[in-house]
Parts: structure tokens; C-alpha cells; sequence
């Protein structure tokens, strides 16, 4: 029980309570009645009348741009937890229509108006930052007193306020923020600044601190922060942070943020001495450590530092770290979710055969997944069968998981933001054995491999990479965005072949969800694509964007719901709601609708994020979106 209350806790910190009372009853693809709502009665009165209203009824008001009675609810938009990109932005661009003043002023204001004791306020200010970002004129110096009133507050909106000068201004910024002693809140920001190249202005700073001898260790871990959110490709400068950052490991003050901040920053191959160094400090903190702080996260990330290090350092001294690990615990793997990718970060590990082993799974993503490790060759077939097991705890004594002797072991379903550990002693015979999410739908494209090996440390020193056990052999090309195809469209997209377009989107797993011209009609947890042109009124560019950035906009009738109950988490798009149950269709697979009493509901949220998973095409090349995207023109009614 008091696990459960505590995942309930999870899910309204995360994705937040819904402020609206229940709904009418609708179908799955329609729409609710447009609500009523007075817009000519107090202040107080409107405002009180549009809290009442869930998001999709907020969205149904129909408004016009200039009229100054709906500036209200432009506001509410705005400001309302859980909304999509597009929805702030169309009602920024109401407001900035109103009150004849830049889109930059208008979302200061309505950070600052934001209501700070509120549980969702951090998330609110991160999506609005999200917008402001992209509403920066290219030069701030006119509009640099709209930025002050939010770096001269201090919270979270101070931090706002520097990624968008940082944005634009480097050096500027970096001056203001000693003028006014604010370098920790200047250093923290980094996170917040969409480019990586704008990022990366703030290593040299960052390291600067950190060599200094007279920095505090409460700037020194603002200077972590920002470290651990930039990325390069230069691995001259990814090493010599690396190296710089392990420095401080034995600074018992920092040893939490530095362990974080190393494993975030891990160049491709990491110094031998230093790795060397960084070894010996794990194994004897481990030696000296209580049971306890051997059960914490902190030490979690420890050991996730010793898996990445040993096998750079010489293979005779890894061995006998690894031994000495052995008498102090049993060797963790930690996997963690990619959020929005439906991915594990862990494409494959490996282990000795017949050795203890610990994988913590740790679902950072809102969608719920387990990890369900299988016979070699058995992963598609044991996901095709668990797919049908459903969401009740069946024979397996899981949900999703087949009572199949091809399993050899399985976490439960972990919901959103919580994770679970796995026990298990690795088979006797070498092989590489596939683990998978068998949730319907998502094998296809979250899947690794565990290879079991006789030793360990020797294959270490020699890795091979398994064999894909879907038989994928593409790799990574680039992170898509629409800025990629956006100036050219139209000529891009000339002489494309719908037969290529159709074989590419069928092998991108779309077909699973999307039903896409008369072959196409297996899909039936996401929009039917054939009328997308017409939906955004001919605008191709709108179309491609919601491939490429699903969150951008979510249709309400394909919003993801998230509902806690007394003995699962379940999530789906919401088919039906009335005052005793709801409805939600589970998956691609799913052949009706699981139904759930509102008597057990602990918690509902419907999610801002799109349950199909963005990066799809980033394993395409640049002419195969295209090929892609001149399908779906292909198809339209």
C-alpha cells in the first residue's frame, strides 16, 4: 500500500492532477460538446469558469483573433499545464494580436503571473520557456528589460531569463550574471538553451570554476549542471572535461553530482589513467561502505560508473577490481527508458555465465515498459504472444508477459517515473539472449541483448556487438527536425514514389498505428493519415512537422490518458468516460477497450506528451523522409 501511494504521489508530480470535473461520455475519434462559457461576467467569474474546464474543453471555445473578450482564455491556454506547443503558440499569437506587444514581453508576463505554490509550476515555466526560446528576436537589446524582470527574480525564472540572453548574447549575459553575483543560476540555465552550439559557450567557464581553488561547492555543482547538458562531437573537449571533472571525485561534498556528471559527459574512450584512478576509487569506496549506502541510488550510480570504466582500463587489473566489486555486492546493469523514443538506453551488455546479476530498470518515459529477457531467437514470438496475455496479472503472474518457456525472466510493468530491479543468475550457456518490452506494439523497436560470455573481463577487452535480433541493421543518421526540410519542401517532395514511400512507413512501424490508404488499414491507436493535408488546410510543412516532432500538437482523441488504480497503472487513448467508468484502448493490438471503474481510480492525467515516439526517422536518410512524406501526400482524400 504504501508503494502504491507512493506512485501515486509519482504521477501527480510529474504529469499533474486534471482540474476538470468529469467529462460527458464520448467516443473514441469524436469530440465532446463545446462547452458554455460566459465571457461577459467578472474577472473572477470567467476565471473561475475556465479552471473548471478540462484542456479539450478549454481548446473548443471558439475564439477570434482581435476580439478582446477572449483574452482570457488565450491566457488560460497559455498558462494550462498539460497543453501542446502548438496550442501556447496559437495563443501567444491571440494575445500578442490584443495587446499589440512582442511575443518575448507577452510570455514574461506570463511567467511572472504564473502562481508559484502551485505543483505543476516548474512544468508550466519549462513548456513556456520552450516557447520563448523560439519567439527571440535574433538581437536582444531592445528588448533587454522584458529579460531583467526575470533574471532579477530569484527562483527558477532567473534561470529563464539567462538561457534566453545566453541564447543571443554570451558574453553579455556572463557579465551580468557576475555584476550581479548570479553565476549559479547563469550556470544552471544551460539546460534550458535549445542549441547545442550555444551550450557549449559555457564549458570553458564551467571548468574554470571548477579548477578554481577558491570556487564554493555550491557553484562548482552549478558548473556540473551545466556540464552534464552539453554534448560535442569534438572529443578533445569531451575527454578533457572528463578529466577535469574526475578530479573531483574524492571531494566528499561533490562526489554525488561529480559520479552524474561523469556518467553524463563519458567520452567515447575515456583516458586509461584516469579510468585507472576512477576504478580504484569506486572499489575502495565500495570496501568501505555500509550496506546501506551500498542500497542507495547514489551508489547505484557508482557501480554504473565501474561498468563503463573497467573495460578501458589494463584487463589484469579490471579483473581484479571486478573481483573485489564481487565480495561487496552483485553486479548491477541499470537500463534506463529513452523518454518519447520507445527505446532502452542499453542496446546490449554482457555478463559471465552463471553469475549473479541486479538490472534496475528505470522508466523515465510516461508510457509504462518492462524488460522481459527470452531464449536466443524467441524474442518476436514471445512478444506476439505476451501481447495477448493483456493487462491482468495472467499465468505469468505478469501483466504482458506469455506463460512461455521461452521466458527466462521478467520484471512487472513499471509504470511512468518509477523503476524495478530484476535479480536473476545469468544462464550457463553462452549465447546472446534478447531482452524486450513486450507492452503490444512496442517490441519492434525496444529491444537489447544480453550476451552471455565464459569471461568477462577478456570479452570486455574485445567487444562484439550482437546481432540485431529483429533483424534491423540500420543505424543512427541524424536528429530530424523540420528546419532540416522546411525551406524547400515543395521541390523536395517532386518526383517521389508512393510504392518507396509506402515500403519505407511500413518498415518505420507508422502501419502498426496509422491507417494509410485502402492497403494500409491495420492501424487503430492513431489518426487516420489520408486526411492530414486537409487537416492543417494544404500546409505540407505542418504535416511533415507532426512526424517529425509528435508532441508539437496532439489531436484530443488520441491524447494518452494515464490512470492509476488500487492494482496497476494503465494507460491508452480514452474511447469512453462516464460517471461510473472509463474506457481506454491499450495498444495497436488491442481488440477492445479495457474498462475501469472510477471507484478505483487513485489517479487520472491525460498526458502532454504524444505516445508516438519522436527520433522514428532518425535512422532515415534525408531523401527517405522524403520518400515517406510523398506517400502520405499520395494518399489524401
Amino acid at each position: 500500500m504504501v508503494l502504491r501511494h507512493f506512485l501515486v504521489l509519482l504521477i501527480l508530480t510529474f504529469v499533474g492532477l486534471s482540474a476538470s470535473p468529469i467529462r460527458a461520455q464520448h467516443a473514441h475519434g469524436s469530440k465532446t460538446a463545446p462547452p458554455k462559457v460566459f465571457l461577459d461576467k467578472s474577472p473572477k467569474i470567467v476565471e473561475y469558469q475556465l479552471s473548471r474546464l478540462s484542456n479539450e474543453q478549454l481548446l473548443m471555445i471558439e475564439t477570434k483573433e482581435g476580439d478582446a473578450k477572449f483574452q482570457p482564455v488565450f491566457q488560460a491556454i497559455l498558462n494550462r499545464e498539460g497543453m501542446d506547443k502548438a496550442s501556447r503558440i496559437s495563443a501567444l499569437n491571440g494575445l500578442v494580436k490584443l495587446s499589440q506587444r512582442s511575443k518575448m514581453d507577452q510570455i514574461v508576463d506570463s511567467l511572472l503571473a504564473l502562481k508559484k505554490k502551485d505543483s505543476s509550476y516548474e512544468r508550466v515555466v519549462k513548456s513556456l520557456s520552450e516557447v520563448l526560446m523560439e519567439s527571440l528576436p535574433e538581437k536582444l537589446d531592445a528588448n533587454q528589460e522584458s529579460l531583467l524582470k526575470l533574471i532579477d527574480q530569484t527562483n527558477y525564472l532567473s534561470e529563464v531569463g539567462y538561457a534566453a540572453f545566453a541564447s543571443r548574447d554570451f558574453q553579455a549575459a556572463n557579465q551580468m550574471a557576475r555584476e550581479k553575483n548570479q553565476l549559479e543560476s547563469f550556470l544552471r540555465c544551460t539546460s534550458l538553451i535549445p542549441s547545442t552550439r550555444a551550450r557549449e559557450q559555457f564549458r570553458e567557464l564551467s571548468l574554470a570554476i571548477l579548477d578554481h581553488a577558491n570556487s564554493s561547492a555550491a557553484l562548482r555543482k552549478s558548473s556540473l549542471v551545466a556540464l552534464s547538458a552539453m554534448s560535442s562531437d569534438n572529443q578533445t573537449e569531451v575527454t578533457a572535461s572528463f578529466a577535469s571533472v574526475a578530479k573531483l571525485v574524492s571531494q566528499s561534498d561533490l562526489q554525488n553530482d561529480v559520479v552524474r556528471t561523469l556518467l553524463a559527459i563519458m567520452p567515447e574512450k575515456p583516458p586509461q589513467p584516469v579510468s585507472q584512478t576512477l576504478c580504484k576509487w569506486i572499489v575502495e569506496t565500495a570496501e568501505t561502505s555500509s550496506a546501506e549506502v551500498r542500497a542507495t541510488e547514489a551508489f547505484l550510480d557508482v557501480q554504473q560508473l565501474a561498468e563503463k570504466l573497467l573495460p578501458t582500463i589494463d584487463a589484469t587489473v579490471a579483473k581484479e577490481y571486478r573481483q573485489r566489486l564481487s565480495k561487496t555486492s552483485v553486479r548491477v546493469v541499470r537500463i534506463k527508458t529513452v523518454e518519447e523514443q520507445m527505446r532502452y538506453d542499453t542496446p546490449f551488455f554482457a555478463v559471465q555465465a552463471g553469475t549473479d546479476l541486479q538490472i534496475v530498470l528505470s522508466n523515465v518515459d510516461i508510457m509504462p515498459h518492462n524488460l522481459v529477457i527470452v531464449k536466443p531467437d524467441g524474442l518476436k514470438e514471445v512478444a506476439l504472444s505476451s501481447a495477448t496475455a493483456g493487462p491482468e496479472i495472467g499465468p505469468s503472474g505478469k501483466q504482458y508477459v506469455a506463460a512461455d518457456d521461452r521466458v527466462l525472466y521478467a520484471t512487472n510493468m513499471v509504470p511512468a517515473f518509477d523503476q524495478e530491479s530484476l535479480t536473476i543468475k545469468a544462464p550457463n550457456e553462452p549465447g546472446e539472449y534478447p531482452y524486450v518490452c513486450t507492452f503490444p506494439g512496442h517490441w519492434m523497436r525496444m529491444y537489447g541483448v544480453m550476451v552471455v560470455v565464459k569471461d568477462l573481463d577478456s570479452w570486455l577487452q574485445n567487444p562484439t556487438k550482437p546481432k540485431d535480433p529483429v533483424g534491423n541493421n540500420r543505424q543512427f543518421v541524424k536528429s530530424w527536425t523540420i528546419e532540416d526540410f522546411a525551406m524547400n519542401l515543395d521541390a523536395d517532395l517532386r518526383g517521389r514514389s508512393s510504392e518507396i514511400g509506402q515500403r519505407l512507413f511500413t518498415e518505420a512501424s507508422c502501419a502498426s498505428c496509422h491507417k494509410a490508404g485502402p492497403a494500409l488499414q491495420q492501424g487503430n491507436i492513431g489518426p487516420d493519415l489520408s486526411q492530414s493535408l486537409s487537416k492543417w488546410k494544404g500546409d505540407r510543412v505542418r504535416v511533415l512537422r507532426e512526424i517529425l516532432e509528435p508532441s508539437y500538437h496532439i489531436d484530443p482523441a488520441y491524447a494518452m490518458h494515464v490512470v492509476v488504480t488500487d492494482s496497476a497503472t494503465i494507460s491508452g487513448v480514452l474511447v469512453e468516460e462516464n460517471e461510473k467508468s472509463i474506457s481506454l484502448l491499450e495498444s495497436v493490438q488491442a481488440t477492445k477497450p479495457t474498462l475501469i471503474e472510477r471507484d478505483a481510480i487513485e489517479a487520472h492525467q491525460k498526458s502532454s506528451t504524444s505516445m508516438m515516439p519522436k527520433a522514428l526517422l532518425d535512422q532515415y536518410s534525408r531523401d527517405e523522409v522524403l520518400e515517406i512524406m510523398g506517400f502520405i501526400l499520395s494518399i489524401q482524400k
